[in-house]
């Protein structure tokens, strides 16, 4: 295969801080593919994702219309999520509260906005650990450095696409990395 005259065109792509899955088209016809088929939300995108507090109902749609970045317009977005292991620490964060807790979460992004999952738990007021945009900065600081568990709790740990050529189904999963191999640990339970 001549490498040198493939050129990545980046079809899926992540903010800087969250880890997980990339997708790049070798060329520009399996680009347009694989865009219509983010487009048309045919693509099933799963995150992972460690909010704080217990979200309620455990399960359930986030149905916001969000802004877009470039004109500040009002847009249809939809994020599914799944509570998979809830967690209560006794350490107090704010006066109110004389416990701290966390949920870990199964998202499935629908849309796929700028921010969609950060500013929609935040809009829940659930804001994503590590997430200095959108979050808390006293969670934040809690997780760091008493936790010992830095940056951005957020990943994109699987997605399945159509292939462009052969039309076959393929699913890829990230890799746990140390932070998430910790965080699962955190919450007492195994990656799903």
């Amino acid at each position: 295969m001549d490498f040198e005259n493939i050129k990545a065109n980046p079809v899926h792509r992540l903010d800087v801080p969250t880890e997980g899955l990339i997708v790049f088209s070798k060329n520009k016809l399996s680009s347009t593919v694989l865009n219509a088929q983010f487009k048309d939300q045919t693509v099933k995108k799963t995150y992972h994702a460690v909010v704080r507090g217990w979200l309620r109902p455990e399960t359930g749609e986030i149905d916001i219309p969000l802004e877009l970045d470039s004109t500040g317009e009002l847009v249809p977005c939809l994020t599914a999520y799944t509570t998979r292991a809830t967690l209560e620490l006794n350490h107090c964060i704010q006066e109110k509260f004389p416990t701290t807790r966390y949920s870990l979460l199964e998202i499935n992004p629908k849309s796929g906005r700028w921010h969609q999952i950060r500013r929609h738990m935040n809009r829940k007021s659930h804001p994503i650990v590590g997430d200095r945009e959108h979050g808390d900065s006293r969670h934040n600081r809690y997780f760091r450095e008493t936790i010992g568990i830095e940056g951005l709790c957020l990943r994109a740990a699987s997605i399945t696409i159509t292939h462009p050529k052969t039309q076959e189904q393929m699913t890829w999963t990230s890799p746990l990395t140390k932070k998430w191999e910790a965080l699962f640990t955190l919450f007492q339970t195994q990656p799903f």
